[in-house]
């Protein structure tokens, strides 16, 4: 994948505990054609989150199976493994829009946490000529205090579009201790990137498994 892209920003906040990252990119493409792509990212991260590894999330899933087996690259990405959900069950109820999984979480490569319930349920609005999804999170676990997630699809002419998205996440009080920001920029913000830019080559090339 040519990760050439320019991502027009990305930036990372801290405030009172929570991380706030705001993505944007432009896309060279109608908006219409990239409303089928939002459309199917949001199901199959309702029905089955591990389809989406093919094409919007290539290259964010685990380190050790993507990077090259040089010793001393392998090292620095090391900690971008550091923590890794890994999905048990779940169950959709496509009337509600509403998906509840049972999850493990893998600190360092060891099952920490196990068999963790999450909820997620997806808003979709048009706010003008703008379309608003809102994926809404609700977590039982003691990684995650609160988390949420806004998706903008936005035409900017007759032949582009910009896709926003809005990431909040607050840890919960025993994860919120080590994870700095520059922590959570070599976990989440990187992947964050990757899925922007995986989007953009998607809408733009119409090239998806």
């Amino acid at each position: 994948m040519n990760l050439g892209f320019v991502i027009l920003a990305i930036v990372t906040t801290l405030s009172r505990g929570a991380f706030v990252t705001d993505c944007s990119v432009e896309i060279k493409a109608p908006v219409d054609e990239a409303n089928p792509y939002v459309d199917r990212l949001m199901y199959e991260l309702q029905t089955n989150p591990d389809l989406l590894f093919s094409w919007a999330f290539k290259g964010t899933g685990k380190q050790a199976e993507e990077i090259p087996q040089d010793r001393s690259q392998k090292a620095q990405e090391n900690s971008k493994d550091a923590i890794l959900l890994n999905l048990q069950s779940i169950e959709f109820d496509s009337v509600n829009r509403v998906s509840h999984m049972v999850y493990n979480i893998d600190v360092g490569g060891v099952p920490k946490f196990k068999n963790i319930n999450v909820e997620t349920q997806v808003l979709d609005s048009m706010v003008g000529f703008n379309r608003h999804m809102r994926l809404n999170i609700k977590y039982d676990g003691p990684l995650v205090k609160k988390v949420y997630c806004n998706f903008r699809v936005m035409p900017q002419s007759p032949s582009t579009c910009r896709l926003e998205v809005t990431t909040y996440l607050k840890f919960g009080w025993f994860f919120s201790i080590f994870v700095s920001k520059k922590m959570y920029r070599n976990v989440l913000e990187w992947r964050i990137e990757r899925f922007m830019n995986n989007m953009k080559e998607i809408t733009e090339t119409g090239e998806v498994q």
